[in-house]
């Protein structure tokens, strides 16, 4: 799951990670640097290096896609130190407005991602 957000030029956005399929929390950010969408093979070629996926894997999903598939490039992660759960993330979102899909990317007020960096990093 990924909050975009607009920043200058910069996209950022908040990564989640699922412990188990009822406790989603917010645990990082990173800058997107690129993203790349081209034939499975070519982007498996450049790629492979990271140990992410098998080819078997990217060939299978861009069955799906038309024979393409799509690599994002990050930088500048920062882990959060204090993951925020995803029902104060709920909180957050809609009293700046925003309602959270948890179903696919969608952009947020530069607010909205301050709000939830800020409470990343509060102290306990």
């Amino acid at each position: 799951m990924r909050l975009l957000t607009q920043c200058g030029r910069s996209v950022r956005f908040e990564l989640y990670r699922v412990s188990d399929s009822v406790n989603w929390r917010a645990f990082a950010c990173s800058r997107l640097d690129e993203v790349l969408v081209n034939e499975a093979d070519a982007l498996y070629d450049r790629f492979r290096h990271l140990g992410v996926f098998d080819r078997a894997q990217v060939r299978n999903i861009a069955l799906r896609h038309e024979g393409r598939v799509m690599a994002l490039r990050f930088s500048d992660t920062q882990l959060l130190s204090r993951p925020v759960p995803l029902a104060r993330l709920r909180h957050l979102a809609e009293a700046q407005g925003h309602k959270l899909s948890l179903r696919s990317n969608f952009r947020i007020s530069p607010r909205l991602f301050r709000a939830v960096y800020e409470e990343g990093h509060a102290r306990p």
